[in-house]
């Protein structure tokens, strides 16, 4: 479960720059 959250943290960090 660790990894989906550390995955999902990483997205929306990316998502974040994106903007």
């Amino acid at each position: 479960m660790s990894r989906v959250k550390k995955l999902t943290f990483y997205f929306s960090f990316f998502g974040f720059i994106s903007l």
